[in-house]
């Protein structure tokens, strides 16, 4: 490497070798040093304290390629190497038998030397190496120093690797130093300095490596907008998020452009000298920073600060993360469509409305598939006239104790799985052993019950069971997946969230179609002073809860149904029916659902006391959607050896024999 030639030279130095060189006069030292400050473009004492504060320097090749001694011979060979550690400058020219000139230059003797103040406390600072934790803290210690004409390693970068304009890189005065790569001190890496210019003065600068992507300050650099300049008195201003993307929307032909200093974590760049006022003055403010979530985040905020009619998001096309990456895809006339197709600012959360209108004329034309706002058939013809569910839709379930909301939830997303192909659940029922809801699953799917037959003397029978059971678990497991089980009582929200997404992520062809929370009470508060107890702890847990669940929804694309119990109480319990205002914890089941349905068993005196029959009556206590519902009650009847539900019509249970028969058989 270029820096082990230079170990090299330093350790045969120090053992008093070099017999084989051409030694050097004082006066050649000083022609040494004149060389080198010609091509680094700065001056030997600004090199020397460069280098003093960490950043070590070779030079060879492209950087110096003459020998100020021959100039390289008639072939202009590139012979010279310069290698400046913390206190030397090592110097060879490698023309075997033709010039073999080296020597080392004492950097503090020199300064000295030519009245130049220098202590060895500027001199003889630690070398910093960017890999480390204390690379980190030294590096920050550079201080603001003219960097090195760059080398044509890092012109070759920002002009072929990012398509920056070299008229562009110049303007900017962009800059380079070198650094060790590592502990080893055994390579050098080339790093780009990006200056902070305010008013035509470098006040600080941005050190950004070739290789990976490390980036660090000076210690004393202003926390301002790289590009400060370009911005003052403009009425249009362009902000994005790093520095080479300023860079590509300058080669596309915008000088109003300045990006963050410090990412799109906050703003405090705001907070220099007259910034804000800056973007104040400034009619229009288009925000360009990157387009993932931490970039939206942070152009909401300055819109927020600035005023969303004078701020317009810039969105880059075919899903380009920044400025940068259309520049070397599309060229400048991508950057300059992104610009011109920025979209006002809105609030977040409040929709485009051109964007609405498009979806509303898509629903008007009959383009838009009904399945999207009229939801799908649950497979009961009486039931569908009051309510189907519809993706991105939240349902909440209640009713009294026993009423068998666990057992028509589980037959109703069965209906669905079985009406419509490709439909795929996620269940968390907390309230059974994985083995109850698996045969509950296969029951409901053969329409038999089986559970009781295995063990069965007859051989047949039981083949038969064990041969249409895992036929079914074959059917079943393409469709459903149980999320949670077995009386799990320690899963929080945030992890069943997670479940959720990641189950959603893993078929996104298919999709997820819907979710069932079964009950809801199992999901585990957070242990800390805004949620603990119940009361005002409880309602605001509730709130939040329903409304990431509404958020899943939306964006996943599925039907959430959450099974809430009532709480107990006298109005309910004397054989009236709760409302969804009487769910334990908060009125927020009734205000933030889509749908709320209402679950109760029909009764029956019998023997002088109310026992339930197998009718069950479903109401539909609330259809925000009333193109997937309407207010009203459909009634049936649960036949208990297909283990399934079928429609009724409505009639007097007591003037029908049949319905009492059953629950004279199913009491005896």
């Amino acid at each position: 490497s270029r820096h082990a030639v230079g170990q090299d030279t330093e350790a045969r130095w120090s053992q008093g070798g070099l017999t084989d060189k051409v030694k050097v006069t004082k006066k050649e030292l000083d022609m040494v040093v004149e060389a080198v400050e010609r091509q680094t473009g700065t001056t030997f004492e600004t090199l020397a304290r460069t280098v003093g504060m960490g950043a070590d320097l070779a030079l060879h090749g492209e950087d110096l390629p003459w020998c100020p001694f021959c100039n390289g011979g008639d072939k202009k060979e590139r012979s010279f190497s310069v290698t400046v550690t913390t206190d030397t400058m090592l110097f060879n020219c490698f023309r075997a038998n033709k010039c073999n000139r080296s020597g080392k230059v004492s950097l503090l003797k020199h300064l000295r030397r030519n009245g130049q103040i220098a202590t060895p406390a500027e001199v003889r600072v630690p070398g910093a190496f960017p890999n480390s934790r204390r690379a980190q803290a030294e590096l920050k210690k550079f201080e603001i120093q003219p960097s090195l004409v760059i080398s044509a390693k890092v012109e070759e970068y920002l002009t072929e690797t990012r398509a920056i304009a070299l008229d562009v890189v110049t303007r900017n005065k962009i800059g380079m130093r070198r650094c060790w790569t590592d502990r080893t001190k055994t390579e050098q890496d080339s790093v780009i300095v990006f200056p902070t210019i305010v008013r035509g003065e470098v006040k600080g600068q941005k050190m950004r490596r070739l290789t990976e992507n490390v980036m660090w300050k000076t210690v004393n650099s202003v926390n301002a907008l790289f590009g400060f300049d370009n911005i003052v008195g403009q009425k249009e201003i362009i902000i994005v998020e790093g520095e080479i993307d300023a860079l590509s929307c300058e080669t596309a032909g915008f000088k109003n452009v300045a990006s963050v200093s410090s990412g799109a974590s906050n703003e405090s760049w705001l907070e220099f000298e007259n910034t804000r006022e800056i973007l104040m003055q400034a009619e229009r403010i288009y925000l360009a920073t990157d387009c993932d979530e931490a970039g939206d985040e942070s152009a909401g905020r300055i819109a927020a600060i600035f005023g969303y009619k004078k701020c317009f998001r810039v969105t880059w096309m075919d899903g380009c993360k920044d400025a940068n990456e259309v520049l070397v895809k599309h060229k400048a006339d991508g950057i300059r469509e992104g610009i011109r197709n920025a979209k006002n600012c809105r609030p977040s959360g409040m929709p485009d409305l051109a964007d609405s209108v498009d979806e509303a004329m898509t629903v008007l034309t009959g383009e838009m598939d009904p399945e999207r706002y009229k939801g799908i058939s649950t497979g009961w013809a009486n039931l569908d006239k009051f309510y189907r569910p519809v993706r991105g839709e939240l349902t909440v379930i209640t009713g009294t104790p026993g009423s068998g909301k666990t057992e028509w939830l589980v037959s109703l997303v069965m209906q669905l799985a079985t009406k419509h192909e490709g439909k795929r659940f996620l269940l968390f029922q907390f309230e059974a052993m994985s083995r109850t809801i698996v045969t509950q699953l296969i029951e409901k799917h053969i329409e038999k019950r089986i559970s009781h037959k295995f063990g069965s003397t007859d051989v047949k029978e039981q083949t038969s069971m064990t041969d249409e059971a895992q036929k079914a678990v074959t059917w079943l497991d393409e469709r459903f997946v149980i999320g949670a089980a077995n009386f799990d009582t320690d899963i929080t929200l945030e992890a069943m969230l997670e479940r959720m997404k990641l189950e959603a992520q893993a078929h996104e062809k298919d999709g997820l179609w819907g979710v069932v929370i079964d009950p809801y009470n199992y999901i585990a508060m957070p242990d800390n002073k805004i949620y603990s107890g119940r009361g005002i702890g409880e309602t605001f847990f509730i709130s939040t809860m329903l409304s990431q669940l509404k958020a899943f929804a939306l964006e996943y694309q599925c039907h959430v149904w959450i099974v809430a119990h009532p709480t107990k109480n006298t109005a309910w319990v004397d054989g009236k029916k709760p409302s969804l205002y009487d769910i334990a914890g908060s009125a927020h089941w009734f205000n933030k659902c889509d749908m709320g349905l209402i679950l109760e068993r029909a009764t029956v005196e019998l023997d002088g006391e109310l026992v339930p029959t197998c009718i069950l009556e479903v109401e539909v206590a609330k259809a925000r959607n009333r193109e997937a519902g309407q207010l009203g009650t459909v009634s049936f009847e649960y036949d208990f050896d297909p283990r399934s539900y079928h429609e009724v019509s409505d009639y007097d249970l007591e003037e029908e024999e049949e319905p009492m028969e059953k629950t004279r058989k199913r009491r005896s």
